[in-house]
């Protein structure tokens, strides 16, 4: 799979996001203060920015239902349920990142919880948007990478904002769970930011 078919529906998730919530936008806005939004190491030290991927990633997973694995010859037991060999076994992420028993205010959009509130985050273990082991995907790195420095160019020049009249809920409303996820249409309007007077 490449890594442009993962990155792209994240992103039109992470615009929505970042449209339905401005004062989020407005904090990475302040944190690239007399940085260069092109500067990727730097990027990858802004709290609220990668935090505010992080929650657009587990909201809106890219792969929503598509990692699978098979239980070993002998099955295996989980607390008290036993699953026979050679069972097909799948784990939603969908289901995973939306638990409240592993994310308080599980469906809220909270970056904060990957930086300053950390106690929002009950089971970090549940969140693997990449997969984890010899199943991860190998183009995380990048795609993570490609992210910050998207959403950066475009926070330090526009207000992300949905159109007169819509709200932007088609994106998830109408998104298709296919291998991987495809957004249903968001519409938006990006409006020049007034320039920042140090670091523009």
């Amino acid at each position: 799979m490449d890594c442009n078919d993962t990155t792209a529906p994240t992103l039109v998730f992470l615009l929505f996001c970042i449209a339905r919530h401005p004062l989020d936008a407005d904090k990475i806005y302040t944190e690239l203060a007399g940085f260069n939004p092109q500067d990727s190491d730097t990027l990858s030290t802004l709290p609220h920015l990668n935090g505010a991927i992080h929650e657009a990633m587990r909201l809106y997973p890219v792969a929503p239902t598509t990692v699978s694995r098979q239980t070993p010859s002998h099955g295996v037991t989980l607390g008290s349920t036993t699953i026979p060999g050679h069972t097909k076994v799948l784990i939603p992420r969908w289901v995973i990142f939306n638990r409240e028993d592993c994310f308080v205010q599980s469906r809220k959009f909270i970056p904060e919880r990957w930086h300053s509130k950390p106690k929002l985050v009950k089971q970090r273990a549940a969140f693997a948007p990449f997969g984890r082991g010899r199943s991860s995907c190998v183009g995380q790195g990048l795609a993570t990478t490609q992210l910050r420095l998207v959403l950066a160019a475009i926070v330090k020049k526009f207000h992300v904002r949905f159109l007169p009249g819509d709200d932007g809920s088609s994106a998830v409303r109408d998104m298709k769970d296919q291998l991987t996820a495809k957004p249903g249409k968001l519409r938006l309007m990006f409006e020049p930011r007034i320039p920042m007077e140090i670091g523009e």
